[in-house]
């Protein structure tokens, strides 16, 4: 098979084909890539995806690409925008290290849109993704359209993103999805760090699919207290009747929501919704030390139900320390029996099962993130096995 790899260097070919990409250097424009033996062979004219003469630029592979290939990007920073998937391909960074294989938008645009069932990115760390006034995007599957979406660093339309990092992803307008939106597929064991929006889902916006294994860290809306409606700085759900959006063991920490002004700021970490057929739906997830703005709906987690929808629901998961009182911690719209054998930090009236969390005591090691229940915590065994 071929490889496409990028400026400098060629990597090993994966199942199917590959192809290899390369990092910027210096003074060269767009996305060239260094090689470990220092070389500057990448090229988009010359080259032809092997290892010994690879192209300059992940989109030029994309665009060679064949169904079955693996595009192997070499280490280093590639500067591009604009990244389509449609074809069944993976991009493919270093599995050992995802920060030795770097996407890095420089505030100029949307990085990937992924639009194929079985495309893959992996191993990668993409960066810097901008969405601006205007620039949000329709996006399509099975007959439904999601509007005005941003998803600066990631749209997933379907597919799958593996073992990354979508970092500094932002809207500065009310598109949906500052960082990255998903309305199928699969995205497990990345991290959405830094992402921010004006509008809703500042690290992730979800009209269905399932976020799994991930750390969902740092969002924001309204990072400079803008008096806007705005929701959601870790994850919320969309509005299309598209599918159920599923979220599981995932760790969802020190997102904020600063929204200003009467009822303007909503849910500081998440916005659990439904709409007339689907929900989202958490399953042992940890929400910790998350920020709500002032407004009247402010919460940490929010659930929005309209009367006759059905009900967004929570499993086994952790409510610690997300303002400290039951208003801060949990708030339902209108209130609705959805959380099932949590633990939380303060009693929430109405929660069946709930397991109070005494202190800081009843975990292992909260200063390190490290959010699992002590030997002899209370929390074990409280949860169950649905």
């Amino acid at each position: 098979g071929r490889q496409l790899g990028s400026e400098g260097a060629g990597g090993a070919a994966g199942a199917g084909g590959g192809l290899a990409a390369a990092a910027a250097l210096g003074a060269l424009a767009g996305a060239a890539a260094a090689s470990a033996d220092d070389s500057d062979d990448g090229d988009d004219t010359t080259g032809d995806g092997s290892s010994g003469a690879p192209y300059a630029t992940i989109a030029h592979a994309l665009q060679e690409a064949n169904d079955g290939d693996t595009i192997q990007l070499a280490d280093g920073t590639y500067e591009e925008t604009g990244l389509s998937v449609t074809k069944r391909v993976t991009v493919r960074g270093n599995a050992a290290d995802r920060s030795a294989v770097m996407v890095d938008a420089k505030k100029t645009g949307r990085v990937f849109t992924v639009d194929h069932a079985d495309a893959v990115l992996a191993d990668l760390t993409v960066m810097n993704g901008l969405v601006e006034e205007g620039d949000g995007v329709s996006v399509t599957l099975n007959g439904i359209t999601a509007g005005n979406v941003s998803g600066a660093n990631l749209i997933l339309t379907q597919g799958t993103a593996t073992n990354c990092v979508f970092k500094d992803g932002g809207a500065t307008c009310s598109a949906g999805a500052g960082n990255v939106f998903i309305m199928s597929g699969l995205i497990v064991g990345c991290r959405l760090d830094g992402g921010y929006t004006l509008g809703y889902g500042g690290n992730l916006n979800m009209y269905g699919g399932r976020v799994s294994r991930c750390e969902i860290v740092n969002g924001v809306v309204c990072p400079n207290g803008e008096n806007v409606n705005g929701c959601g700085s870790a994850a919320i759900h969309g509005w299309p009747d598209f599918s159920n959006a599923v979220i599981d063991n995932c760790l969802i920490m020190s997102n904020k929501c600063l929204s200003t002004g009467g009822n303007t700021g909503f849910a500081g970490a998440c916005e659990v919704g439904s709409t007339a057929k689907y929900i989202m739906i958490y399953i042992n997830c940890t929400i910790a030390d998350n920020l709500g703005s002032s407004g009247g709906w402010s919460s940490c987690v929010r659930v929005n139900r309209v009367n006759g929808r059905p009900a967004p629901q929570m499993y086994n998961c952790i409510l610690f320390n997300n303002g400290g009182t039951a208003a801060t911690e949990f708030k339902g719209s209108p209130s609705v029996q959805c959380c099932h054998n949590c633990a939380t930090t303060v009693s929430i009236p109405g929660i069946e099962n709930n397991t109070l969390i005494p202190d800081d005591r009843a975990l292992v090691f909260r200063s390190a993130a490290d959010f699992r229940p002590r030997a002899t915590s209370d929390l074990l065994g409280a949860g169950t096995t649905t």
